[in-house]
């Protein structure tokens, strides 16, 4: 298991950072029952901790029943109108376990217009056990359309920012402690640049430092992710910034790198790619290619990488 997710908080005492949001939630589901809300919007840069807050209300605060009572639904798998159809289904019955039914949302911004459409009569006339929660890392996306509006307006919208340099240092030592491993300051120095807010990024590049626990230099060419050390990764970036990109050189490509790379430090070197050339001189062309690999990946993983790679095409 993944250090994120063996060090992902379990409680509100346990996370780190957006304070005022998380006693702003607190306070909120404290109040008289009839004045809380039944659908909630947490949205921010992706790995801020929107689904870990959500499963914390869930949680701590509704008290439902993490086996029972909370269903968690990837849009980036399940995005069209036959999933909402299951839940308008589901919420019908009492909770088996707990006091309250919750709907975890991830990915939202995925969803179908008609999906967005269907869920407008269940947010609307809800059971008082039943709860939404939408995550999402493009609150744009998601509120796009009459539908998205429409979903907006019955919405309590939480906004989660990232961790500050101090609040990733403080985790990542924090779990290097734990796990018995020292973290060298140049290491540290590059995990928080690598994380760019996001302790869930912060997290996983300190497990690929400590693949090599002996060896400073080496963790930080891991952290490095230079395009150099994988020329299907620099041959990608170069097929999908084309001026006429071609399908069938970029699927070989795909094909090639399936199964032996990360999805996200791929679409992170894309990005670097990309930005490199904007710099110099700016392109309708990569600034298409850079709107479609800014959504990360660490859901969607591979699948998530080919689907922008065709989109970008458009």
């Amino acid at each position: 298991m993944s250090l994120y997710n063996v060090y992902r908080p379990k409680t509100f005492a346990e996370m780190l950072g957006n304070t005022e949001v998380i006693n702003a939630v607190q306070t909120h589901f404290a109040q008289d029952p009839k004045r809380v809300s039944h659908c909630h919007i947490f949205y921010g840069p992706s790995g801020t901790g929107k689904t870990t807050i959500a499963r914390i209300i869930a949680t701590e605060l509704l008290h439902a029943d993490p086996d029972f009572s909370i269903h968690e639904i990837n849009t980036s798998d399940n995005r069209g109108i036959d999933t909402v159809r299951e839940i308008r289904e589901q919420m019908r019955g009492l909770p088996l376990k707990g006091k309250a039914v919750v709907y975890i949302i991830d990915e939202a911004h995925g969803m179908t217009a008609d999906a967005k459409r269907a869920f407008l009569k269940p947010t609307e006339d809800m059971p008082s056990h039943v709860y939404f929660f939408f995550c999402t890392t493009n609150l744009t996306q998601l509120l796009k359309g009459d539908e998205g509006k429409a979903l907006g307006t019955r919405s309590t919208q939480w906004k989660l920012e990232p961790l500050n340099a101090r609040q990733l240092g403080k985790l990542v030592l924090r779990t290097a402690e734990v796990e018995k491993f020292n973290v060298d300051d140049r290491v540290l120095t590059k995990i928080i640049e690598f994380a760019d807010g996001s302790p869930r990024s912060a997290l996983k590049a300190l497990e690929k430092v400590m693949s090599s626990p002996d060896d400073i230099e080496a963790q930080l060419k891991t952290l490095e992710g230079g395009l150099e050390d994988d020329p299907n990764t620099l041959e990608f970036c170069r097929a999908v910034c084309a001026g006429k990109p071609n399908w069938k050189e970029i699927n070989a490509i795909l094909r090639e790198m399936k199964g032996k790379v990360d999805a996200e430090t791929v679409r992170r070197g894309v990005l670097g790619y990309c930005t490199a050339i904007m710099l110099k001189n700016g392109s309708e062309r990569i600034c298409r290619v850079m709107e479609e690999f800014a959504i990360p990946t660490y859901d969607t993983g591979f699948p998530g990488l080919v689907l922008a790679a065709y989109r970008s095409m458009k």
